[in-house]
């Protein structure tokens, strides 16, 4: 990946991240609570303002841009909404071997910390590990294409990545997702999922937002939509058999989507031709308020 590249798709990142609701209304409410006598000091208020503004963004571009400012930033309270989910290290790396981009996210803000330091320590173990691995596996392709005669200049690098996305974030769902990926020869995808109840940390599961018959509503949707797929696209198949669906799993990967319902995942060649790729299925019926009644 060529340095302007890697650039902009850091730029892109930053476009992710959401401006917190609470900011506007924040300043709004110190603008009310003051109520300037003179035109200079009409002048300063509107100036806190712009600069309030500012400094926000400035920390969020830091937040996301800088390592380290990010490695600085752990433990310190943040406002609101703004870093339950955020980029805590980023790295690139490029070598003959391979272009590794890597964005490790952490959480912050949940009411129990234990349930937080937990979480977050198995994030970071699965990060450092996927990257090992993911360098190791660089070093070794490398090593063989020499070995059997390839030279170096012909060999082409593999392009690795450890990133993650935000499915959900409101009030009862936070739903992110890891992605390690892997493309040169051959490509692999590795996802993690992480369904949390945002003010205690506990995971949130199928059963806590479709209820006790899940099992049944889940596989009845995902034959139902099977069948719709392959009727509406000729050169697709589903795996039949022993091999093919059997029912979800009791540790089934899900995450939460924006509209709050639940999309089971399947990994590539699970359930269906390598070309088909990994394989969605929404899962439309979702009680409202579930995931603050699960017990």
């Amino acid at each position: 990946m060529l340095l302007e590249d890697y650039l902009r798709e850091s730029k892109g990142y930053y476009r992710e991240i959401p401006t917190p609701a609470e900011l506007q209304d924040r300043i709004a409410a110190a603008y009310r609570s003051f109520r300037p006598e003179t035109a200079r000091e009409m002048r300063v208020l509107r100036w806190i303002a712009v600069s309030a503004a500012s400094m926000f963004a400035v920390f969020v571009i830091l937040l996301n841009s800088s390592p380290v400012f990010a490695r600085s930033t752990h433990g310190v309270p943040v406002v609101g909404d703004i870093a339950q989910v955020f980029t805590f290290r980023e790295d690139f790396k490029q070598d003959p071997g391979q272009t590794l981009t890597v964005r490790e996210p952490k959480i912050s803000g949940l009411k129990n910390n234990a349930n937080q330091n937990q979480i977050n320590l198995l994030i970071q173990t699965k990060v450092e590990t996927a990257q090992k691995m993911l360098e190791e596996r660089s070093e070794q392709e490398r090593e063989a294409f020499l070995q059997t005669g390839g030279k170096a200049e012909d060999y082409i690098p593999a392009k690795s990545s450890i990133t993650y996305s935000i499915k959900c974030n409101n009030t009862k769902m936070l739903s992110f997702v890891l992605d390690i990926t892997w493309d040169r020869a051959q490509s692999s995808l590795e996802q993690v999922f992480y369904n949390l109840d945002p003010n205690t940390g506990a995971a949130l599961t199928l059963e806590n937002l479709l209820g006790r018959d899940y099992k049944t509503v889940v596989d009845d949707s995902i034959r139902k939509q099977m069948k719709e797929r392959t009727a509406q696209h000729s050169d697709w198949m589903y795996f039949t058999g022993s091999d093919g669906f059997q029912g979800i799993r009791q540790d089934q990967k899900f995450y939460v989507n924006a509209d709050g319902k639940a999309v089971v995942v399947f990994d590539k060649y699970e359930i269906a031709p390598g070309f088909m790729g990994p394989q969605e299925f929404i899962i439309s019926a979702v009680r409202p308020s579930s995931a603050s009644s699960a017990g």
